[in-house]
């Protein structure tokens, strides 16, 4: 092979690289929360039980006899991810998934076919407060409300913010072709 031959080889190879490297050091990586930042309100008593989905029902069916069906909601953090649960070994077929906390019941419908189903049962965190119960008293007083003036506050617009682009590809593209060009040309 000649020496332009395996420069020009090398060069290619080099943008190549570039070209699939320089955008995965591009992308900006958000953290995901980990599972001890995330607030699961007080889900810890949950019970999950898997049941056979009734096609004829359009509903929960009989019970599937598994050695670890039903089960607590996980809350160790050594053994799995806190509010995770996980059925071992269930055949392939449609599922009703129940889970109940507190008097509660929330569900949700899985197939297994080959390997790992997720299913997510979504249970809604209980923030609600007791509101006390106002009587109506004997005599009404007005209050006057306030009237709202009317006042202008400019607001800044702020500027658009650029998509990203394909710019450092598009220049290592540029230099990859006058490299070869030159090469090819000597």
């Amino acid at each position: 092979m000649h020496k332009k031959t395996v420069l020009t080889l090398l060069i290619s190879l080099v943008i190549t690289i570039a070209a699939f490297v320089v955008p995965a050091y591009a992308q900006t990586v958000s953290p995901e929360p980990v599972p001890a930042q995330v607030n699961l309100g007080n889900i810890s008593g949950a019970v999950v039980t898997l049941y056979y989905y009734d096609e004829a029902a359009g509903g929960k069916g009989e019970m599937v006899e598994l050695p670890d069906n039903p089960q607590y909601v996980q809350w160790d953090e050594q053994a799995a991810a806190p509010g995770t649960y996980t059925f071992t070994r269930v055949p392939e077929g449609k599922y009703y998934i129940e889970a109940v906390h507190n008097n509660n019941s929330w569900f949700a419908i899985a197939t297994v076919d080959k390997g790992t189903t997720t299913a997510n049962v979504a249970i809604p965190p209980r923030n609600w407060t007791d509101t006390p119960t106002i009587a109506p008293s004997a005599t009404a007083a007005v209050t006057p409300l306030p009237t709202a003036t009317p006042s202008a506050t400019a607001t800044p617009a702020s500027p658009p913010t650029p998509a990203p682009g394909m710019g450092i590809e598009a220049a290592l593209a540029g230099i990859g072709l006058i490299s070869v060009y030159l090469l090819r040309k000597k």
